[in-house]
């Protein structure tokens, strides 16, 4: 007979990652808890548990997952935008905009701490510093849909309907 290995941090990762494709987020948290226990440094697991946390709005638990990547893999150019993302969604702007910026000091192109601060930015009613950043994104980037979204909407709502049809235009690549 074939001997389970409930304990397994490969096996348990995995199938976190199928309750989380599959919204069960409770048993998805409880199998990703047991692969990070397992391998505590494997950041792939702390990073699916991080999400995991997010998900389910237990925030510390995500700010702490993502921020022992950072120890683990300082190189890590993942954790530290998703502790950025983290810390505004759970409504510390100012947090959220001081760790993406550290993040774009380490990494000016990094098209998606831009666009992310450029988010936190219209939260906090930052217009201009919002356009900033999603001009240097469209830069980086010019087919970026989400952020030329953006852009083409912050210059609707400040009436300037032909700045918006140029950036819809340019996104569209018409």
């Amino acid at each position: 007979a074939i001997k389970g290995d409930p304990e397994n941090a490969y096996l348990n990762a995995q199938l976190s990652e199928v309750y989380l494709r599959l919204n069960n987020f409770e048993k998805a948290e409880i199998l990703g808890e047991k692969a990070v226990k397992g391998e505590p440094s494997n950041v792939e697991y702390r990073k699916s548990l991080g999400a995991i946390y997010a998900t389910l709005k237990k925030y510390p638990e995500a700010k702490e997952q993502y921020t022992k990547i950072t120890e683990l893999d300082p190189t890590n150019q993942t954790a530290p935008l998703l502790l950025g993302i983290l810390e505004a969604e759970s409504g510390d702007f100012a947090k959220g905009v001081e760790v993406l910026t550290k993040t774009l000091s380490e990494n000016p192109d990094n098209v998606m701490a831009l666009f992310y601060r450029a988010k936190v930015y219209l939260e906090m009613d930052q217009i201009e510093k919002a356009k900033t950043d999603l001009d240097r994104c469209l830069t980086l980037r010019p087919t970026f849909v989400e952020a030329g979204t953006a852009l083409g909407l912050i210059y609707e709502k400040t009436n300037q309907p032909e700045e918006a049809i140029k950036i819809y235009s340019r996104i569209r690549g018409t």
